[in-house]
C-alpha cells in the first residue's frame, strides 16, 4: 500500500503556483500550462488523494508522483492532449499507459493500485 492520507495543502499549493507560470518559466522555452491541464491535475489529486509530489516539467507536462519506497511507484504526466501514467507494482513490474481523458473509471483503476 502506498498511502492512505488526504490531499496535503502542499500538493494543491504547488499546483496553484504552476497555474501562474508563464511561457519561458524555466529560463528557456518551457510553455505555460493550460487551464485544462491544471483542471485535470486537480481532478487526479482530488480523486486519488494522498500527498504526491507535484511539479512542472520543461516538456510541457505537470508531473504527479506517488510512492512510499523504491518498490511501489505511480506517476502521471499531464499534457495538454493526454495523460501518461507509469507504475511499478510491489513485485517490480512496470507498466506505462496513455490516458486520453481522466474519468471516474480512471480514478477507480488507479485507486486499486494505490490502496491495495
Amino acid at each position: 500500500m502506498i498511502l492512505k492520507d488526504k490531499i496535503y495543502s502542499s500538493s494543491l499549493s504547488t499546483l496553484s503556483s504552476i497555474a501562474f507560470l508563464e511561457n519561458g518559466w524555466d529560463g528557456y522555452k518551457a510553455p505555460a500550462f493550460s487551464l485544462s491541464q491544471i483542471g485535470t491535475a486537480y481532478n487526479i489529486l482530488s480523486d486519488l488523494e494522498g500527498n504526491p509530489r507535484v511539479y512542472p516539467t520543461g516538456f510541457g507536462a505537470i508531473q504527479i508522483e506517488y510512492g512510499s519506497d523504491e518498490k511501489e511507484y505511480l506517476e502521471f504526466e499531464v499534457y495538454p492532449e493526454y495523460i501518461r501514467s507509469f507504475q511499478v507494482d510491489p513485485q517490480g513490474r512496470e507498466k506505462a499507459s496513455r490516458i486520453d481523458e481522466w474519468t471516474r473509471q480512471s480514478a477507480k483503476h488507479y485507486k486499486k493500485f494505490l490502496y491495495a
